[in-house]
């Protein structure tokens, strides 16, 4: 911003609001802005500015949690980004507030809070969630197996004693089938009250699985296009697109430009990118007097190195989306990369070609 000259005042506050186009219905590939913080409210995700003009009723309470998880929206609304999609894609991105120090940080705090049985470990924010999805599913599973057995036991108790009771004390006799309606009037009430309960899940579990991001988390593409990857070229196999991490050596021509300080620069500067070149810079020395055999070698064990440390190739297509390229291309990216790293003529040539594309 501009300078800060006002006298009167030592620090000043900079707000900041940004907009950003709603998620496509397809199946988005695209996140919001990362490295910044948030500040809206946890209830208030999932809205577009055309509810900001009815703000009193479209996001009043239940209704705005309900579209701010992504479970309900009126019928003529659209969906915004909703809490559970940017909290997705900040934890797959080690995004701000959603790195593993940030895990560790919450974990000594005592998490979500709650009571230690109730509480899971884990080393991953996915790890994390996962398994107190688990922990919580398997307390719920044996929570309600002790109230059916206590409910039917109790049931049986206090009939057996309440006939004897009769009998010793009233002196009537209560018949056998008496006795067996009243155990099975208390089985019919426990399977009306499960079974209503069972049916009400049903539902909901029927109007979740209808919501755009739980059809795409059952059909494996959240975060994906929803289109295979198919490359020009024929008899290319498809590839899977894949996010971008920090991790990553990037390879496109689709940022090189002769005004941005040169062909291929762009991409270089990207962290994945600085750690795959200076292991192929120093692989690179005594490449040209190897055999080929030698020099396989080394290929191999750099894509192998690479693959162990998160270090993946991704190409970008002509969709846009970033691919995974299978052991074979990376070597042959590799071997190519060194090649040219080794011969100082043969890259001065390779970059003149590649100038003259634009």
């Amino acid at each position: 911003g501009t300078a800060y000259t006002d006298p009167q005042g030592p620090t000043r506050v900079i707000f900041m609001i940004t907009f950003a186009v709603r998620p496509a219905d397809r199946g988005e590939t695209r996140i919001i802005g990362i490295g910044g913080s948030y500040s809206l409210r946890w209830d208030m995700w999932g809205h577009t500015l055309n509810d900001l003009v009815e703000a009193e009723v479209s996001m009043a309470q239940p209704w705005a949690t309900l579209r701010s998880l992504g479970v309900y929206k009126g019928k003529d609304a659209d969906w915004g980004w909703t809490y559970l999609t940017q909290i997705s894609m900040r934890m797959a991105n080690s995004d701000t507030g959603y790195q593993d120090f940030d895990l560790e940080s919450l974990i000594e705090k005592g998490g979500f809070g709650l009571p230690s049985v109730l509480t899971a470990n884990g080393k991953t924010w996915e790890e994390y969630l996962v398994e107190h999805l688990i922990l919580w599913k398997n307390l719920a599973i044996m929570a309600n197996l002790i109230a059916v057995v206590a409910y039917l036991v109790g049931a049986l108790v206090l009939g057996i004693i309440g006939n004897a009771v009769k009998s010793i004390f009233v002196k009537k006799y209560v018949p056998n089938n008496r006795f067996m309606y009243s155990i099975g009037s208390t089985a019919l009430r426990l399977a009306l009250v499960d079974g209503t309960i069972f049916l009400l899940a049903i539902w909901a579990m029927h109007n979740l699985s209808e919501t755009h991001w739980a059809r795409e988390i059952q059909a494996g593409r959240l975060h994906q296009p929803s289109f295979d990857i198919i490359e020009l070229k024929k008899g290319t196999p498809t590839r899977l697109a894949s996010l971008v991490t920090v991790n990553d050596k990037l390879i496109s021509t689709n940022y090189d430009s002769k005004e941005l300080a040169g062909v291929g620069k762009l991409l270089n500067y990207h962290p994945g990118n600085l750690v795959f070149d200076e292991g192929v810079r120093y692989a690179s020395s005594l490449f040209p007097v190897l055999n080929y055999d030698d020099k396989m070698t080394v290929v191999s064990a750099l894509v192998k190195e690479a693959l162990l440390t998160n270090n993946r190739l991704l190409l970008q297509n002509h969709y846009g989306d970033w691919t995974s390229l299978n052991v074979a291309d990376c070597e042959r990216y590799t071997g190519r990369a060194l090649s040219l790293q080794s011969n100082p003529l043969a890259a001065s040539l390779e970059n003149e070609r590649a100038s003259m594309a634009f």
